[in-house]
Parts: C-alpha cells; sequence; structure tokens
C-alpha cells in the first residue's frame, strides 16, 4: 500500500478579546508532513503578527492510498 499526499489546510484561531470575536486564518499547503514543532512555531508566528491571543490550531491533511 502506497500513501501519497496530496494537500494539507492549516487553520489558526485567534482571540479578539476586545470585541469578543474568534478570528481564523486559513493556510493551505504550508509543507508536507509538517511536525508539531513546525505547526506550532508557525502558529505562534502568525498570532504574534496580528496581536492576538492564538486559540488552538488544526491541520487537515489529505492523502491518497493505493
Amino acid at each position: 500500500m502506497a500513501k501519497t499526499w496530496l494537500e494539507n489546510k492549516l487553520d489558526i484561531y485567534l482571540e479578539d478579546v476586545e470585541n469578543d470575536k474568534t478570528i481564523r486564518k486559513g493556510f493551505n499547503n504550508i509543507v508536507e508532513e509538517a511536525s508539531d514543532q513546525q505547526v506550532r512555531d508557525f502558529a505562534n508566528a502568525v498570532a504574534s503578527l496580528y496581536h492576538f491571543d492564538k486559540s488552538h490550531t488544526v491541520l487537515n491533511q489529505s492523502y491518497t492510498i493505493d
């Protein structure tokens, strides 16, 4: 059985406490087989650009299996 990477999508959720909102920032195909540390570092960098606290991060990966 062969597993072939197709794509991934990273959603970073930020908390805008002043306006009582959650903001989602989405990124497609960040890197194949991203490690937990890479995802964490990228999410923290994005959060720092917007000056909001990071709520959570979701990484969806798509593969085909032959």
